[in-house]
């Protein structure tokens, strides 16, 4: 809740006000030129109190909120205790005084518990009650005036915003991939044949004494050796291993890359710096075309190459 600058809504504070010191003056909403906020502010002065003792207040009654809420207002002050000073109490309880002239506007914030409270500004004169001959041996520094001024009263309750906790559970998931290996070695059948042909072949032999003649041959038949090797080995077949994937689907030393879910490259960073890297499979619709780099309606022209430069990166 906040007070307007001017109207119904900004005199609303006046109507409630009281004064402790018998007379009709108050506090006035007042054109100022040196407002905190907008053209007008409260004020009153010591002056307006009669007697040697008394004040003048302001009173604002609130509920707050199950949590409580803040309340905050600018005071600017020309006062000198013990002659007068600004107070500002929440049901009777001080908890802002100012006793010394101001040299520029206070912002004050007031933490204010849950229920109803009475809220009060008071200009107090002679707070102490000292007698006038005492008091007037107490001097006031140069420019004081004996005035308090408030403006820009605000209040605001506190809202909690409560985050609920949910269990998240993950599951893992680990897959072995086994890799039989068969090996199969196949050799032509070896023949081997070895062929040994032996031949003695000896001349008749004459011998003539006394009409006698004798004649010897021998042969021998060919032998042949015949030597036969198989061996069979079962077909050699091997079986590679899958290209391991990414989490995201990605093959293993590229990256995927967040809302394009068939865009896998190996450096991201690439995408969308202002330089078009026309090369596959940055220039592809998978990848948005470099992430609009490589069209210039698209090009984001405050990326840190400004659309000017193509494969900008490599430098």
């Amino acid at each position: 809740v906040a007070f307007s600058d001017e109207g119904d809504d900004a005199r609303a504070l006046l109507y409630n006000s009281n004064n402790d010191g018998g007379s009709a003056a108050s506090w006035s909403l007042v054109g100022d030129t040196n407002a905190f906020l907008g053209k007008h502010s409260y004020i009153a002065y010591t002056q307006d109190i009669p007697g040697k003792q008394g004040a003048l207040e302001i009173t604002w009654t609130v509920i707050a909120g199950r949590e409580g809420g803040i309340l905050s207002f600018a005071a600017f002050a020309s006062l000198y205790a013990p002659h007068d000073v600004l107070e500002f109490a929440v049901d009777g309880v001080p908890e802002v005084a100012m006793t010394t002239p101001s040299q520029t506007w206070e912002q004050k914030y007031i933490e204010i518990d849950p229920g109803k409270h009475v809220l009060k500004w008071r200009l107090v004169k002679n707070p102490a009650g000292l007698d006038a001959d005492v008091i007037q041996d107490v001097a006031v520094p140069d420019g004081y005036q004996g005035y308090a001024k408030i403006d820009a009263i605000m209040y605001l309750d506190i809202h909690v915003v409560e985050v609920k906790e949910e269990a998240t559970t993950t599951t893992t998931t680990t897959t072995s991939t086994t890799t039989s290996t068969s090996t199969t070695t196949t050799e032509e059948p070896t023949t081997t044949t070895t062929t040994t042909t032996s031949a003695t072949t000896e001349e008749p032999s004459t011998t003539s004494s006394d009409a006698t003649t004798t004649t010897s041959t021998t042969t021998e038949e060919p032998t042949t050796t015949t030597s036969t090797t198989t061996t069979t080995e079962e077909p050699t077949t091997t079986t590679k291993p899958p290209l391991p994937l990414t989490a995201k689907g990605c093959p293993a030393g590229l990256q995927p890359v967040p809302g394009l879910p068939n865009c896998c490259i190996d450096e991201p960073n690439y995408l969308g710096d202002g330089a078009c890297d026309p090369w596959s499979p940055y220039n592809t619709e998978d990848c948005g075309f470099d992430l609009g780099d490589c069209c210039y309606d698209s090009c984001n022209h405050d990326s840190p190459y400004g659309c000017n430069m193509k494969e900008g990166n490599e430098g």
